[in-house]
């Protein structure tokens, strides 16, 4: 039994990304599960986060500096 890649347009996979854009754990899960996924998955996990004490600001700021990509998504 061979199994068959099944392919959707990127617009519908995005589509489905966005109706799950408030569930992080589902979001992660469709970051970790194909590469194509990640930049809208990341999408998502990154339009809010909480930052309540001085340790999750610098953790925040380490973040985003080891990754160039993501200022992109930090307004």
């Amino acid at each position: 039994m061979s199994s068959t890649p099944c392919s959707f347009p990127t617009e519908v996979i995005e589509r489905i990304i966005d109706i799950f854009g408030d569930i992080s754990r589902t979001l992660q899960s469709f970051a970790l599960s194909c590469r194509a996924l990640l930049p809208r998955a990341r999408l998502h996990l990154f339009t809010r986060i909480r930052i309540c004490t001085l340790e999750q600001t610098l953790s925040v700021s380490r973040f985003i500096d080891d990754r160039p990509w993501h200022p992109s998504l930090v307004h």
